[in-house]
C-alpha cells in the first residue's frame, strides 16, 4: 500500500476513536413512570415493568434512567405531575392506568405514552380503536367489562344462599365499566339477587360508602372497578374483614389482602408486556403501529385462609377452576 495512503487511514482511525472517546459511551434514554397511588403501592407494577425492560436489554443506569413521579391518590398531583414529565421531555411515558394514562395524554400530545391497566381505552378516548390507535397512545387494555356476569355467578357459588349483595364502585370509573356494570345488575336479576348499589367518588367518600354498606346488611360484596383497591387496600380490606363480608375484589392482589375472590387478568403480566411496548418504541415503532392489546387468559384466585376465617367452605367446583390458591 501507498505509504501516504497508509498515513492517511492512520490518521483518519485515529480521529474517529478520539472523537467517540469524547463523547463517551451513548447517553441513557429517559423514561418516565407516572402512577396516580403512592410509591408503596405501585411498586409491585413498576418492578415488573422495569425488570422486563432490564431482560431486554435497558438496564440501569447504562441503558436507562427513570424518572417516576407518584401522586399520593391526588388527582390534582397526577395532573401536575404529568405536565413535568412532559416538559422533562422524557422519551416515553409508562402511565399504568387510566387515570394516569388519561392525565399524561392531557399532557402530550407527542411522547409516546404506553398503559398496561385500562379497562376499555376506546371509551375513554385514549385511542381511536384497538386495531388502529392514533396519536401517541397504545399499550395493554384489561377487557374486564366482559368479566360482570362471570364474576358475579362466582361469588353466588361461594355464597349460594346469599340474596342480598352491595356493589361497591367508583363513580370516576362508571363510564369506563359500564358495560361490566351493566352485566352485574342484568346476572343479579336472572340469580335473583337483590343488589345495593354504592357509589363513592374518589378515596375521600370512601368511607361514607363503606358506612352505607354496612348499614344495607349485605351477605357478600363486590367491587368490579379496577384501580380502586389498589390505592385503599388497607381500609377495604380492614372493612371486609370487619364485617365478615365474602368479597369478590378487582385485582388479583386484593385476595392477597382478604377477599376470598378475585377474577380476572393478571396485572403484573400486563406491566411486563408494556414494557415490550417500550423497547419498540424506542426501537423506532410509533405508538400508532402498535395495536392495543388483549389478555389472553383470565385467571380466578381463591383465598382459603380468609374463607375460613369467616366459616365458609369453598366449594369444590370454585376450587378446580382455580388458577392460584391462597392457603
Amino acid at each position: 500500500m501507498n505509504p501516504v495512503r497508509l498515513l492517511i487511514r492512520i490518521a483518519a482511525l485515529f480521529t474517529l476513536t478520539f472523537s467517540a472517546l469524547a463523547q463517551g459511551p451513548s447517553a441513557p434514554v429517559t423514561i418516565g413512570i407516572l402512577a396516580i397511588s403512592g410509591e408503596l403501592t405501585a411498586r409491585p407494577y413498576v418492578e415488573a415493568f422495569q425488570k422486563r425492560l432490564q431482560e431486554l436489554g435497558y438496564a440501569e443506569p447504562r441503558a436507562v434512567r427513570f424518572l417516576q413521579r407518584y401522586a399520593d391518590s391526588d388527582p390534582h398531583k397526577l395532573r401536575r405531575l404529568a405536565g413535568d414529565l412532559a416538559e422533562e421531555g422524557v422519551a416515553v411515558i409508562y402511565a399504568p392506568a387510566t387515570p394516569e394514562a388519561l392525565a399524561a395524554k392531557a399532557a402530550t400530545r407527542t411522547i409516546p405514552i404506553v398503559f398496561s391497566n385500562v379497562n376499555d381505552p376506546v371509551i375513554v378516548k385514549l385511542v381511536e380503536s384497538y386495531n388502529r390507535p392514533g396519536g401517541n397512545v397504545t399499550g395493554i387494555a384489561m377487557d374486564t367489562n366482559v368479566l360482570g356476569a362471570k364474576r358475579l355467578q362466582y361469588l353466588k357459588e361461594l355464597v349460594p344462599a346469599a340474596e342480598r349483595m352491595a356493589l361497591l364502585y367508583d363513580k370516576d370509573y362508571a363510564d369506563v365499566c359500564r358495560l361490566e356494570l351493566d352485566q352485574i345488575r342484568d346476572s343479579a336479576k336472572d340469580l335473583k339477587i337483590h343488589l345495593d348499589l354504592v357509589p363513592f367518588e374518589g378515596s375521600a367518600t370512601l368511607e361514607a360508602a363503606l358506612q352505607r354498606v354496612s348499614a344495607g346488611k349485605p351477605q357478600a360484596l363486590m367491587s368490579p372497578v379496577s384501580g380502586t383497591f389498589a390505592i385503599d387496600a388497607v381500609r377495604i380490606a380492614s372493612f371486609i374483614s370487619a364485617q365478615r363480608l365474602p368479597a369478590l375484589v378487582e385485582p388479583h392482589e386484593a385476595a392477597a389482602h382478604g377477599a376470598v375472590l378475585s377474577y380476572g387478568p393478571d396485572n403484573l403480566w400486563a406491566s411486563r408486556r408494556a414494557a415490550d411496548y417500550v423497547a419498540r418504541i424506542l426501537k423506532g415503532t410509533k405508538p400508532a403501529a402498535l395495536p392495543v392489546e388483549r389478555p389472553t387468559q383470565y385467571d380466578l384466585v381463591i383465598n382459603l385462609k380468609a374463607a375460613k376465617a369467616l366459616g365458609i367452605k369453598v366449594p369444590q367446583t370454585l376450587l378446580v377452576r382455580a388458577t392460584r390458591i391462597i392457603e
